[in-house]
Protein backbone atom coordinates (compact mmCIF):
# COMPACT_ATOMS: atom_id res chain seq x y z
CA UNK A 1 0.00 0.00 0.00
CA UNK A 2 1.39 3.42 -0.98
CA UNK A 3 1.73 6.20 1.58
CA UNK A 4 -1.08 8.14 -0.13
CA UNK A 5 -3.38 5.11 -0.13
CA UNK A 6 -2.59 4.47 3.53
CA UNK A 7 -3.53 8.04 4.41
CA UNK A 8 -6.89 7.56 2.66
CA UNK A 9 -7.63 4.26 4.41
CA UNK A 10 -9.81 4.44 7.50
CA UNK A 11 -8.57 2.22 10.35
CA UNK A 12 -11.30 1.24 12.78
CA UNK A 13 -10.66 -0.31 16.19
CA UNK A 14 -13.43 -2.07 18.13
CA UNK A 15 -11.43 -4.32 20.46
CA UNK A 16 -10.54 -2.77 23.81
CA UNK A 17 -12.17 0.54 22.85
CA UNK A 18 -13.61 2.31 19.83
CA UNK A 19 -11.65 4.59 17.52
CA UNK A 20 -11.57 5.70 13.90
CA UNK A 21 -8.29 6.87 12.37
CA UNK A 22 -7.43 8.32 8.98
CA UNK A 23 -3.80 9.29 8.61
CA UNK A 24 -2.97 11.54 11.56
CA UNK A 25 -6.62 12.28 12.31
CA UNK A 26 -8.20 10.22 15.11
CA UNK A 27 -11.72 10.05 16.53
CA UNK A 28 -12.06 8.09 19.78
CA UNK A 29 -14.86 7.31 22.20
CA UNK A 30 -12.90 9.18 24.87
CA UNK A 31 -14.88 12.14 23.50
CA UNK A 32 -18.14 10.32 24.21
CA UNK A 33 -20.63 12.66 25.83
CA UNK A 34 -23.95 10.99 25.06
CA UNK A 35 -24.57 7.32 24.38
CA UNK A 36 -26.85 7.17 21.35
CA UNK A 37 -24.74 8.76 18.57
CA UNK A 38 -21.79 6.51 19.41
CA UNK A 39 -23.97 3.40 19.73
CA UNK A 40 -25.50 4.09 16.31
CA UNK A 41 -22.09 4.68 14.73
CA UNK A 42 -20.71 1.46 16.24
CA UNK A 43 -23.70 -0.53 15.02
CA UNK A 44 -23.45 0.82 11.46
CA UNK A 45 -19.75 -0.08 11.27
CA UNK A 46 -20.16 -3.50 12.89
CA UNK A 47 -22.86 -4.25 10.29
CA UNK A 48 -21.25 -2.35 7.42
CA UNK A 49 -21.78 -5.09 4.86
CA UNK A 50 -25.57 -4.87 5.18
CA UNK A 51 -28.07 -2.07 4.79
CA UNK A 52 -30.13 -1.42 7.89
CA UNK A 53 -33.75 -0.32 7.87
CA UNK A 54 -34.92 2.63 9.89
CA UNK A 55 -37.25 0.29 11.81
CA UNK A 56 -34.30 -1.84 12.90
CA UNK A 57 -32.49 1.25 14.15
CA UNK A 58 -35.61 2.40 16.01
CA UNK A 59 -35.55 -0.92 17.90
CA UNK A 60 -31.85 -0.54 18.63
CA UNK A 61 -32.04 3.03 19.92
CA UNK A 62 -35.47 3.02 21.58
CA UNK A 63 -36.21 -0.61 22.52
CA UNK A 64 -39.01 0.48 24.87
CA UNK A 65 -40.69 2.43 22.07
CA UNK A 66 -40.45 5.61 24.16
CA UNK A 67 -39.67 8.00 21.30
CA UNK A 68 -42.65 9.91 19.85
CA UNK A 69 -41.01 10.78 16.51
CA UNK A 70 -38.25 8.19 15.97
CA UNK A 71 -37.69 9.08 12.30
CA UNK A 72 -36.87 12.69 13.15
CA UNK A 73 -34.81 11.68 16.17
CA UNK A 74 -32.83 9.23 13.99
CA UNK A 75 -32.16 11.93 11.39
CA UNK A 76 -30.86 14.16 14.16
CA UNK A 77 -28.51 11.40 15.41
CA UNK A 78 -27.19 10.80 11.87
CA UNK A 79 -26.55 14.54 11.57
CA UNK A 80 -24.61 14.50 14.85
CA UNK A 81 -22.57 11.47 13.74
CA UNK A 82 -21.65 13.19 10.47
CA UNK A 83 -20.50 16.14 12.56
CA UNK A 84 -18.27 13.82 14.63
CA UNK A 85 -16.80 12.28 11.47
CA UNK A 86 -16.16 15.63 9.81
CA UNK A 87 -12.83 15.86 11.62
CA UNK A 88 -11.43 12.87 9.71
CA UNK A 89 -13.16 13.51 6.37
CA UNK A 90 -11.30 15.01 3.42
CA UNK A 91 -12.77 18.16 1.94
CA UNK A 92 -15.16 17.25 -0.87
CA UNK A 93 -15.01 13.54 -0.06
CA UNK A 94 -18.16 11.44 0.05
CA UNK A 95 -20.11 10.91 3.27
CA UNK A 96 -19.23 8.06 5.63
CA UNK A 97 -22.93 7.24 6.10
CA UNK A 98 -25.31 6.87 3.17
CA UNK A 99 -29.12 6.69 3.00
CA UNK A 100 -30.98 4.87 0.22
CA UNK A 101 -34.53 3.48 0.08
CA UNK A 102 -35.17 4.12 3.76
CA UNK A 103 -32.02 2.20 4.73
CA UNK A 104 -28.86 3.53 6.36
CA UNK A 105 -25.41 2.05 5.79
CA UNK A 106 -21.73 2.74 6.28
CA UNK A 107 -20.23 3.84 2.95
CA UNK A 108 -18.00 0.96 1.84
CA UNK A 109 -16.64 2.93 -1.10
CA UNK A 110 -14.34 4.47 1.51
CA UNK A 111 -11.44 2.01 2.03
CA UNK A 112 -11.56 0.63 5.57
CA UNK A 113 -9.61 -1.78 7.76
CA UNK A 114 -11.64 -2.99 10.74
CA UNK A 115 -9.81 -4.94 13.47
CA UNK A 116 -12.70 -7.37 14.09
CA UNK A 117 -12.81 -8.28 10.40
CA UNK A 118 -9.03 -8.75 10.23
CA UNK A 119 -9.23 -10.92 13.33
CA UNK A 120 -11.82 -13.26 11.83
CA UNK A 121 -10.02 -13.29 8.48
CA UNK A 122 -6.76 -14.53 10.04
CA UNK A 123 -8.66 -17.05 12.17
CA UNK A 124 -10.31 -18.53 9.07
CA UNK A 125 -6.95 -18.58 7.26
CA UNK A 126 -5.45 -20.59 10.13
CA UNK A 127 -8.25 -23.15 9.88
CA UNK A 128 -7.74 -23.92 6.19
CA UNK A 129 -6.96 -27.65 5.89
CA UNK A 130 -3.58 -28.91 4.67
CA UNK A 131 -1.70 -25.60 4.77
CA UNK A 132 1.95 -25.67 5.91
CA UNK A 133 2.37 -25.50 9.67
CA UNK A 134 4.35 -22.26 9.48
CA UNK A 135 1.52 -20.56 7.59
CA UNK A 136 -1.01 -21.80 10.15
CA UNK A 137 1.11 -20.48 13.01
CA UNK A 138 1.55 -17.14 11.23
CA UNK A 139 -2.23 -16.78 10.75
CA UNK A 140 -2.92 -17.63 14.41
CA UNK A 141 -0.26 -15.13 15.51
CA UNK A 142 -1.82 -12.38 13.39
CA UNK A 143 -5.26 -13.17 14.81
CA UNK A 144 -4.06 -12.98 18.42
CA UNK A 145 -2.31 -9.67 17.73
CA UNK A 146 -5.58 -8.20 16.39
CA UNK A 147 -7.43 -9.01 19.61
CA UNK A 148 -6.95 -6.17 22.10
CA UNK A 149 -9.64 -7.07 24.60
CA UNK A 150 -13.37 -6.69 25.06
CA UNK A 151 -15.48 -5.79 22.02
CA UNK A 152 -16.84 -2.23 22.37
CA UNK A 153 -16.42 -2.07 26.17
CA UNK A 154 -18.32 1.22 26.55
CA UNK A 155 -21.39 -0.39 24.98
CA UNK A 156 -20.96 -3.68 26.85
CA UNK A 157 -24.55 -3.73 28.17
CA UNK A 158 -26.10 -3.79 24.70
CA UNK A 159 -27.50 -7.20 23.78
CA UNK A 160 -25.94 -7.35 20.32
CA UNK A 161 -22.56 -6.31 21.77
CA UNK A 162 -22.75 -9.02 24.47
CA UNK A 163 -23.39 -11.64 21.78
CA UNK A 164 -20.49 -10.55 19.59
CA UNK A 165 -18.13 -10.10 22.52
CA UNK A 166 -18.77 -13.71 23.56
CA UNK A 167 -18.25 -14.84 19.96
CA UNK A 168 -14.92 -13.02 19.57
CA UNK A 169 -13.64 -14.07 23.01
CA UNK A 170 -14.36 -17.72 22.17
CA UNK A 171 -12.47 -17.43 18.86
CA UNK A 172 -9.53 -15.71 20.57
CA UNK A 173 -9.18 -18.46 23.18
CA UNK A 174 -9.38 -21.07 20.42
CA UNK A 175 -6.56 -19.26 18.61
CA UNK A 176 -4.48 -19.18 21.79
CA UNK A 177 -4.96 -22.87 22.50
CA UNK A 178 -4.30 -23.98 18.92
CA UNK A 179 -1.25 -21.76 18.52
CA UNK A 180 0.10 -22.89 21.90
CA UNK A 181 -0.14 -26.53 20.84
CA UNK A 182 1.89 -25.78 17.70
CA UNK A 183 4.46 -23.71 19.62
CA UNK A 184 4.97 -26.40 22.27
CA UNK A 185 5.30 -29.01 19.54
CA UNK A 186 8.11 -26.94 18.02
CA UNK A 187 9.84 -26.30 21.34
CA UNK A 188 8.94 -22.60 21.44
CA UNK A 189 8.23 -22.60 25.15
CA UNK A 190 8.98 -18.96 25.95
CA UNK A 191 6.59 -17.71 23.28
CA UNK A 192 3.91 -20.06 24.62
CA UNK A 193 4.39 -18.62 28.12
CA UNK A 194 4.11 -15.04 26.83
CA UNK A 195 1.02 -15.89 24.76
CA UNK A 196 -0.83 -17.60 27.61
CA UNK A 197 0.10 -14.96 30.20
CA UNK A 198 -1.27 -12.30 27.84
CA UNK A 199 -4.48 -14.29 27.23
CA UNK A 200 -5.11 -14.75 30.95
CA UNK A 201 -5.03 -10.97 31.28
CA UNK A 202 -8.23 -10.90 29.19
CA UNK A 203 -9.94 -13.83 30.93
CA UNK A 204 -8.35 -15.15 34.14
CA UNK A 205 -10.92 -17.96 34.42
CA UNK A 206 -10.09 -19.82 31.20
CA UNK A 207 -8.99 -23.11 32.74
CA UNK A 208 -7.52 -24.73 29.57
CA UNK A 209 -5.16 -21.76 29.07
CA UNK A 210 -3.91 -22.05 32.65
CA UNK A 211 -3.23 -25.73 32.02
CA UNK A 212 -1.22 -24.93 28.88
CA UNK A 213 0.67 -22.21 30.74
CA UNK A 214 1.71 -24.61 33.51
CA UNK A 215 2.96 -27.09 30.91
CA UNK A 216 4.86 -24.28 29.17
CA UNK A 217 6.46 -23.19 32.47
CA UNK A 218 7.62 -26.75 33.09
CA UNK A 219 8.88 -27.19 29.52
CA UNK A 220 10.82 -23.92 29.85
CA UNK A 221 12.37 -25.08 33.12
CA UNK A 222 10.29 -22.86 35.43
CA UNK A 223 9.28 -25.60 37.88
CA UNK A 224 8.59 -23.30 40.83
CA UNK A 225 6.61 -20.91 38.63
CA UNK A 226 4.43 -23.81 37.51
CA UNK A 227 3.70 -24.88 41.08
CA UNK A 228 3.11 -21.29 42.24
CA UNK A 229 0.75 -20.68 39.35
CA UNK A 230 -1.28 -23.78 40.15
CA UNK A 231 -1.66 -22.59 43.75
CA UNK A 232 -2.56 -19.10 42.52
CA UNK A 233 -5.37 -20.26 40.21
CA UNK A 234 -6.73 -22.67 42.84
CA UNK A 235 -7.14 -19.70 45.20
CA UNK A 236 -8.40 -17.45 42.39
CA UNK A 237 -11.24 -19.78 41.38
CA UNK A 238 -12.09 -20.39 45.01
CA UNK A 239 -12.00 -16.73 46.07
CA UNK A 240 -13.61 -15.07 43.04
CA UNK A 241 -16.03 -17.73 41.80
CA UNK A 242 -16.56 -19.80 44.93
CA UNK A 243 -15.78 -22.95 42.92
CA UNK A 244 -12.91 -25.39 42.72
CA UNK A 245 -10.91 -26.26 39.63
CA UNK A 246 -12.42 -29.17 37.71
CA UNK A 247 -11.65 -32.68 38.92
CA UNK A 248 -10.04 -33.45 35.56
CA UNK A 249 -7.71 -30.46 35.77
CA UNK A 250 -6.70 -31.10 39.39
CA UNK A 251 -6.13 -34.81 38.74
CA UNK A 252 -4.07 -34.08 35.64
CA UNK A 253 -1.93 -31.48 37.42
CA UNK A 254 -1.30 -33.86 40.31
CA UNK A 255 -0.05 -36.48 37.84
CA UNK A 256 2.17 -33.90 36.13
CA UNK A 257 3.79 -32.71 39.36
CA UNK A 258 4.25 -36.24 40.68
CA UNK A 259 6.08 -37.39 37.54
CA UNK A 260 8.41 -34.36 37.25
CA UNK A 261 12.02 -35.43 36.82
CA UNK A 262 13.69 -33.53 39.66
CA UNK A 263 15.87 -35.58 42.01
CA UNK A 264 17.23 -33.69 45.03
CA UNK A 265 19.85 -35.28 47.29
CA UNK A 266 20.35 -32.36 49.69
CA UNK A 267 17.74 -32.61 52.46
CA UNK A 268 18.46 -29.04 53.59
CA UNK A 269 17.39 -27.78 50.14
CA UNK A 270 14.13 -29.74 50.40
CA UNK A 271 13.55 -28.35 53.91
CA UNK A 272 14.11 -24.84 52.60
CA UNK A 273 11.60 -25.45 49.81
CA UNK A 274 9.00 -26.74 52.31
CA UNK A 275 9.17 -23.64 54.50
CA UNK A 276 6.83 -20.70 54.05
CA UNK A 277 8.63 -17.65 52.68
CA UNK A 278 7.01 -15.60 55.46
CA UNK A 279 5.12 -17.05 58.39
CA UNK A 280 2.01 -14.91 58.89
CA UNK A 281 0.77 -14.32 62.48
CA UNK A 282 -2.63 -15.80 61.65
CA UNK A 283 -4.46 -19.02 60.79
CA UNK A 284 -3.32 -21.03 57.76
CA UNK A 285 -5.40 -20.36 54.63
CA UNK A 286 -5.46 -22.90 51.79
CA UNK A 287 -7.66 -24.20 48.99
CA UNK A 288 -10.18 -26.95 49.65
CA UNK A 289 -8.02 -29.71 48.15
CA UNK A 290 -5.23 -29.02 50.67
CA UNK A 291 -7.79 -28.57 53.48
CA UNK A 292 -9.23 -31.99 52.74
CA UNK A 293 -5.79 -33.64 52.92
CA UNK A 294 -4.99 -31.85 56.20
CA UNK A 295 -8.36 -32.93 57.57
CA UNK A 296 -7.57 -36.57 56.84
CA UNK A 297 -4.18 -36.31 58.51
CA UNK A 298 -5.67 -34.63 61.61
CA UNK A 299 -8.49 -37.19 61.76
CA UNK A 300 -5.97 -40.04 61.84
CA UNK A 301 -3.92 -38.31 64.50
CA UNK A 302 -6.99 -37.54 66.63
CA UNK A 303 -8.19 -41.14 66.41
CA UNK A 304 -4.77 -42.44 67.49
CA UNK A 305 -4.45 -39.94 70.37
CA UNK A 306 -8.11 -40.30 71.36
CA UNK A 307 -8.89 -36.57 71.34
CA UNK A 308 -11.33 -34.46 69.33
CA UNK A 309 -10.75 -31.75 66.75
CA UNK A 310 -13.46 -29.28 65.86
CA UNK A 311 -14.72 -28.31 62.39
CA UNK A 312 -16.66 -25.06 62.00
CA UNK A 313 -18.69 -23.95 58.99
CA UNK A 314 -19.40 -20.22 58.58
CA UNK A 315 -22.23 -19.33 56.21
CA UNK A 316 -23.33 -15.90 54.98
CA UNK A 317 -26.98 -15.49 54.06
CA UNK A 318 -28.85 -12.62 52.47
CA UNK A 319 -32.31 -11.63 53.67
CA UNK A 320 -33.01 -9.80 50.40
CA UNK A 321 -35.36 -11.45 47.89
CA UNK A 322 -32.62 -11.16 45.27
CA UNK A 323 -29.20 -11.02 46.86
CA UNK A 324 -26.52 -8.84 45.29
CA UNK A 325 -23.48 -11.04 44.44
CA UNK A 326 -21.19 -8.05 45.01
CA UNK A 327 -22.53 -7.65 48.54
CA UNK A 328 -21.81 -11.33 49.34
CA UNK A 329 -18.32 -11.02 47.83
CA UNK A 330 -17.63 -7.95 49.96
CA UNK A 331 -18.90 -9.68 53.11
CA UNK A 332 -16.83 -12.79 52.34
CA UNK A 333 -13.69 -10.68 52.10
CA UNK A 334 -14.39 -9.12 55.51
CA UNK A 335 -15.22 -12.50 57.04
CA UNK A 336 -12.00 -14.06 55.74
CA UNK A 337 -9.94 -11.26 57.29
CA UNK A 338 -11.76 -11.62 60.62
CA UNK A 339 -11.36 -15.41 60.70
CA UNK A 340 -7.66 -15.38 59.82
CA UNK A 341 -6.78 -12.74 62.38
CA UNK A 342 -9.00 -14.10 65.16
CA UNK A 343 -7.66 -17.65 65.14
CA UNK A 344 -4.25 -19.15 65.87
CA UNK A 345 -1.46 -20.26 63.54
CA UNK A 346 -2.35 -23.93 63.96
CA UNK A 347 -5.94 -23.43 62.76
CA UNK A 348 -6.75 -24.09 59.09
CA UNK A 349 -9.19 -22.10 56.95
CA UNK A 350 -10.57 -22.76 53.47
CA UNK A 351 -13.31 -21.33 51.31
CA UNK A 352 -15.97 -23.98 50.68
CA UNK A 353 -18.39 -22.08 48.43
CA UNK A 354 -19.16 -18.53 47.35
CA UNK A 355 -20.74 -17.88 50.77
CA UNK A 356 -19.01 -20.33 53.14
CA UNK A 357 -15.70 -20.87 54.96
CA UNK A 358 -14.57 -24.08 56.63
CA UNK A 359 -12.34 -23.90 59.71
CA UNK A 360 -10.43 -26.73 61.42
CA UNK A 361 -9.54 -26.07 65.05
CA UNK A 362 -7.03 -28.66 66.36
CA UNK A 363 -6.38 -26.99 69.71
CA UNK A 364 -9.96 -26.22 70.84
CA UNK A 365 -12.43 -28.40 72.71
CA UNK A 366 -16.18 -28.62 72.33
CA UNK A 367 -16.44 -26.61 75.58
CA UNK A 368 -14.22 -23.62 74.71
CA UNK A 369 -14.68 -23.71 70.90
CA UNK A 370 -18.11 -22.00 70.88
CA UNK A 371 -16.78 -19.18 73.08
CA UNK A 372 -13.91 -18.41 70.68
CA UNK A 373 -16.14 -18.58 67.61
CA UNK A 374 -18.86 -16.44 69.20
CA UNK A 375 -16.28 -13.68 69.76
CA UNK A 376 -15.28 -14.04 66.11
CA UNK A 377 -18.88 -13.65 64.95
CA UNK A 378 -19.38 -10.58 67.14
CA UNK A 379 -16.23 -9.03 65.69
CA UNK A 380 -17.54 -9.60 62.16
CA UNK A 381 -20.88 -7.96 63.01
CA UNK A 382 -19.11 -4.90 64.41
CA UNK A 383 -17.09 -4.46 61.22
CA UNK A 384 -19.75 -5.45 58.68
CA UNK A 385 -22.96 -3.63 59.57
CA UNK A 386 -25.23 -4.39 56.60
CA UNK A 387 -28.37 -5.88 58.10
CA UNK A 388 -29.39 -7.78 54.97
CA UNK A 389 -26.37 -10.11 55.40
CA UNK A 390 -26.37 -12.53 58.36
CA UNK A 391 -23.63 -14.87 59.56
CA UNK A 392 -24.42 -18.39 60.79
CA UNK A 393 -22.03 -20.93 62.26
CA UNK A 394 -22.23 -24.66 62.88
CA UNK A 395 -19.65 -26.57 64.95
CA UNK A 396 -19.00 -30.30 64.99
CA UNK A 397 -16.25 -32.61 66.20
CA UNK A 398 -14.11 -33.99 63.42
CA UNK A 399 -15.43 -37.33 62.14
CA UNK A 400 -13.20 -40.39 61.63
CA UNK A 401 -11.60 -40.81 58.19
CA UNK A 402 -13.29 -44.13 57.58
Amino acid sequence: MTKRAAEKTVEITMFGGFSIQRGDMVLTDDLRRTKQPWLLLEYLIANRHTTISQEKLFELLWPEGNCEKPANALKNLIYRIRGLLEGIRDAGACDFIIFTRNNYAWNNEIPCVVDTEEFEKHFLEARVPDIPEEERMRAYRLATVCYKGEFLPKSASEEWVVFRNTHYARIYMECVQNLSALLLKNGQHEETVALCEHAIGFDPFEEPVHEILIHAYLAAGYRQKAMDHYEYISNLFNEKLGVRLSDRFRSHMQEVFETMDSTENDLSMISKDLKESQTPPSAYYCDYEIFRNLYRIEARFAERQNHSILIALFTLRSSAAQSDPKRITEAMSVLKDVILHSLRKGDVVSRFSNSQYLVMLPALTFENGPVVLKRLMEKFKKIYRHRDISLNMTLNPLAPTT
